[in-house]
């Protein structure tokens, strides 16, 4: 609009520069044409009373005069005449130039107004564009908007659908591990109580030995007892009758009646046999001896006498009982006061007993020994419940690389969505943005249009092991593979070393909890 104002308004002054200097040169022409007129009249009328004046001259002095007068006005009136003509050229020039002058006028007057309607229509089309474009993009806008609210919410309830089973799998994994902690710490209190119980039952025992001493002559009453101490350092020891052993077990043979005092179970087959029926009557008449000599014979006979039950009982075929296998045999003394006597007569009796896989045992023994094998069947349960949890952390890592798999192709499609949208305000950018400010140029407004930005950030690619691999794979992760219950439980015959290792092994366990 400003340059139409401007071209305008110099064609006003080139028009008006125009007519100024054709008027000029017009003005300057009949100025000149007149003058000639009147220098030329008034020579006439000089030459005219010169020669009235000069009548009493010479004819031909004032016939010379006059042709010279004649001459120089015949020359003023050529000059006069060529002035009028370079005039009338001057003037036709100057008609020609504002003929010109005008026609330029009348076609920027033409122009302008064609400029003025192309203006009114370039801005009719810009606010049908701009129209136009605005219902475009709400529309776009509106439509990409619900489409990506739709797909979200979809997105949402099937994460939550396939996280439903893995919280339910986590959730019985924490109750299991919470479960054995508490096992874990009843059976250290449970320990404890034991070992105060084992203390305080041994000093009672030591106490009730001598008073038991007359009582023990009789062997029913001897192999009562016996049978009573066995089953009460079962008990203490945490072992469960008819499940880790039986009192009393006996099965007729082709070799005659078997009948242990005692079968403690260690499972796949195997069991240790007890026999309480040790021959103490040498060692009781030892003690009732007053002379030293007869107590010396006395004690004599009674370890020659264990060393023949041993022999005994290395004889007796307990692995035929409900073919099992028996581990070893053992011989149970009533005190520490009866092993120490027959290792005072035979001090190679244990080695001796050890060769025909039979042990000594006196209750200070062989209360750690139950305790031993009581342990090992709840490592077994523990092994079992250990089994469980692998199998739950396997089923989890398997739902977890399961989840890996959705959660990578949200990743992928969420990353299309972004690279879709930048897509768009690219074109909107370089397209049709720039068209729409060449229009407000145009118009000369000065309303910024809006200018939406590109999106940087991508979602994160998954590079965990545990989410990208197979969930066959990641069965590692849950720990370290545990053994079978079966290869917790003491396949050899223990050491006297072996008897404490795992009372120590439990107290280490419940120092560090």
């Amino acid at each position: 609009m400003e340059f139409l104002w401007i071209g305008l308004l110099v064609g006003a002054v080139i028009g008006g520069v125009g007519g100024a200097v054709v008027m000029a040169r017009l003005r300057r022409a009949d100025s000149a044409a007149t003058q000639a007129t009147a220098q030329a009249e008034t020579a006439r009328m000089a030459q005219e009373v010169d020669r009235q004046r000069s009548d009493a001259a010479a004819s031909r002095a004032e016939a010379a005069d006059a042709r010279a007068a004649v001459s120089q006005a015949q020359a003023e009136t050529e000059r006069a005449r060529g002035q009028v003509s370079e005039a009338r050229i001057e003037t036709e020039q100057v008609r020609r130039e504002l003929a010109v002058a005008q026609s330029e006028a009348t076609r920027a007057t033409t122009h302008a107004a064609a400029v003025e309607q192309r203006l009114a229509e370039v801005k009719e089309d810009r606010e049908r564009l701009i129209a136009q474009f605005k219902e475009l993009s709400d529309q776009t806008l509106e439509q990409q908007s619900a489409k990506a609210e739709a797909t979200a919410e979809q997105r949402l309830k099937a994460t939550e659908a396939l996280m439903a089973p893995m919280q339910e799998t986590l959730r019985q994994y924490n109750e299991r591990l919470e479960q054995m902690e508490k096992e874990r710490l009843a059976m250290a209190a449970e320990l404890r109580s034991q070992v105060t119980q084992v203390q305080t039952s041994g000093e009672q025992l030591r106490k009730e030995t001598r008073a038991l001493s007359n009582a023990l002559r009789k062997p029913q009453v001897r192999g009562s007892w016996g049978e009573l101490q066995l089953k009460q350092a079962a008990e203490m020891s945490g072992m469960i009758e008819h499940c880790h052993f039986t009192t009393q077990h006996s099965v007729e043979t082709a070799d005659g009646r078997l009948r242990p005092d005692m079968r403690v179970a260690l499972g796949e087959g195997r069991a240790i046999f007890v026999d309480s029926k040790a021959p103490i009557n040498s060692l009781l008449e030892a003690g009732e001896a007053s002379d030293e000599a007869v107590a010396r014979e006395h004690l004599s006979r009674y370890g020659q006498l264990l060393k023949t039950h041993v022999d005994q009982l290395s004889g007796k075929d307990y692995g035929s009982l409900e073919a099992e296998t028996a581990e070893f045999v053992v011989l149970f003394l009533p005190s520490e006061a009866a092993l120490a006597a027959a290792l005072e007569q035979r001090p190679d009796l244990h080695q001796y007993a050890n060769q025909r896989n039979v042990m000594l045992a006196t209750p200070a023994i062989l209360i750690p020994l139950l305790r031993a094998v009581a342990m090992s069947w709840r490592q077994a349960e523990l092994a079992e419940r250990a089994a469980e949890i692998s199998q739950l952390g396997a089923e989890l890592c398997k739902r977890l690389g399961t989840m890996g798999g959705h959660l990578d192709k949200v990743g992928r499609s969420l990353g299309t969505a972004v690279k879709s949208y930048n897509q768009f305000v690219g074109s909107y950018e370089s397209r049709v943005l720039v068209t729409a400010r060449s229009f407000r140029d145009m118009q000369g407004s000065g309303q910024d249009l809006p200018e939406p930005k590109a999106l940087q950030d991508l979602p994160r690619e998954l590079t965990s092991a545990e989410l990208l691999e197979d969930a066959g794979a990641s069965v590692s992760l849950v720990g370290r593979e545990l053994p079978e219950a079966a290869e917790l439980r003491p396949s050899r015959k223990p050491s006297d070393e072996d008897l404490f290792s795992d009372v120590s092994e439990e107290k280490r366990l419940r120092g560090i909890s």
